[in-house]
């Protein structure tokens, strides 16, 4: 499994933090435990390296969810949630 150590958990970030991020409607979770795993996010199939948005790269691809780096900072979000961004 991935080390976690240093990656924050999207629901531990601030309402403020968490309005960098887009919408994200994450409705597939295909985890293979290799380069192979994807997920669908916005309606796009994605794998590790796909961008979600301009900043927003997937860096892995967990069992139960991704992680996300922004800004320098990895962030994990749980599979199959959503967070809309208004």
């Amino acid at each position: 499994l991935a080390d976690l150590s240093g990656v924050i958990a999207f629901e531990d970030l601030s309402l403020n933090q968490k309005k960098l991020f887009p919408s994200i409607n994450y409705s597939q979770h295909n985890y293979l435990g290799n380069s192979a795993s994807s997920v669908v996010i916005n309606g796009d199939l994605m794998r590790v390296g796909s961008r979600i948005a301009s900043g927003i790269e997937i860096v892995d691809v967990l069992e139960d969810g991704i992680v996300l780096r922004i800004e320098g900072r990895e962030v994990s979000f749980k599979a199959l949630n959503s967070w809309i961004n208004m």
